[in-house]
């Protein structure tokens, strides 16, 4: 064990320095930023170190976030930007964008792998890019889903609703949609537009 692999514990005896677990949140979705640094605490009071990789840049929003969880350490990878091809590609979509922003924080992502060596990687749902990331540096790397358990439900649901029925769901027209464990799902003629 080297210098840098030791740490001073509060009895005078040298300890191995926790593992590193790096929680990569998605460009631009405040919503999965909050959740994932409460799973980071819950991680540091287990004795892990952790770290909350963003892509992009801080905001007074993620300063705040930073400010209320001093046990996290936060660190910002430089903002990525689509290809002109591929924003053309994800048209409008929102979601498109963010996978796509994520695959193209790759390289930044791997460069900062190196460096921290971390003993896990825990992703949100929009950056399944980093895959590929983990797997080449041979991190363990786990989704961290921040949607309620009835949205986890009713999206693995879908490949049944796909077996039984050709309509997508805006042509079901208003009668309910039926998932087990869920009460009924108005149709989407009856859900309000925002």
């Amino acid at each position: 064990m080297t210098d840098q692999t030791r740490t001073q514990n509060g009895h005078g005896d040298l300890a191995k320095k926790p593992p590193v677990v790096v929680i990569y949140s998605p460009p631009g979705m405040a919503g999965h930023l909050v959740p994932m640094a409460e799973l980071g605490k819950l991680l540091v009071a287990q004795g892990l170190q952790v770290t909350v990789l963003l892509s992009g840049g801080y905001t007074p929003f993620l300063d705040g976030v930073a400010a209320a969880n001093p046990a996290l350490a936060f660190h910002c990878l430089p903002p990525a930007a689509l290809a002109p091809d591929m924003a053309v590609a994800c048209g409008s979509s929102f979601e498109a964008r963010l996978f796509e922003l994520a695959r193209a924080t790759n390289p930044d992502l791997r460069d900062f792998h190196r460096a921290a060596r971390p003993a896990a990687l825990l992703i949100d749902f929009f950056c399944s890019a980093a895959l590929d990331v983990g797997a080449k540096l041979r991190v363990p790397t786990y989704f961290f889903l921040t949607a309620c358990v009835g949205s986890v439900a009713f999206g693995l649901y879908h490949p049944v609703i796909d077996e039984r029925t050709c309509l997508s769901f805006r042509d079901m027209g208003g009668d309910p949609v039926h998932a087990p464990g869920l009460p009924p799902i108005p149709g989407p003629s009856k859900i309000a537009r925002a």
